[in-house]
């Protein structure tokens, strides 16, 4: 089981349910297995982290030993003006040029220059690619074997074997 799951999953009993306290569902005695095969994807790190519940991810992190889980700083609107930009770059003819209501012309497309707050430096960057990687790692290629998941609300634990959850309830609590 991914620790990328857990961030979706809450407990499952009746007299949880409406209880803040039965999300996240907290590891006990977690094994943990390294999928490195998974290559790092960043568009789908974006996307995750558009769906993302933050505070339990990191919560959910420290269990199983990745303590100081740091939140992306680059926003996915900045990648796609970085991506405009390079664009812009590649096509130098003067097909594509518009004029604006000011009547001045410029190409199709063109962002605006921001001021000195407005961009992001060459070593933000490097940063927050190399916390994108620590997350990828840590959401996409970590694997949670064996252990349980226990809610904080009525205690029961969920047996984790080969990486699956047992959300089987007996009887008496169904």
């Amino acid at each position: 089981m991914k620790l990328l799951t857990c961030n979706f999953l809450s407990c499952p009993l009746k007299s949880c349910r409406s209880s803040p306290l039965s999300f996240p569902l907290h590891f006990k005695d977690a094994e943990l297995a390294q999928d490195t095969e998974l290559e790092y994807n960043s568009e789908v790190l974006d996307n995750l982290l558009k769906r993302v519940e933050w505070d339990a991810l990191v919560v959910s992190a420290g269990e199983i030993g990745f303590v100081g889980l740091e939140k992306p700083q680059v926003l996915l609107d900045e990648d796609e003006e970085e991506e405009e930009d390079d664009e812009d770059e590649d096509d130098d003819d003067d097909e594509g040029m518009e004029v604006d209501a000011m009547g001045n012309s410029g190409k199709k497309g063109g962002s605006v220059k921001k001021g000195g707050n407005g961009k992001v430096s060459e070593e933000e960057k490097l940063r927050d690619e190399e916390v994108r990687r620590k997350l990828w790692e840590v959401v996409m290629q970590t694997q949670v074997v064996s252990g349980k998941l226990v809610c904080k609300c009525c205690g029961y634990e969920f047996e984790i074997r080969e990486g699956i959850v047992n959300f089987l309830l007996p009887g008496h609590l169904v």
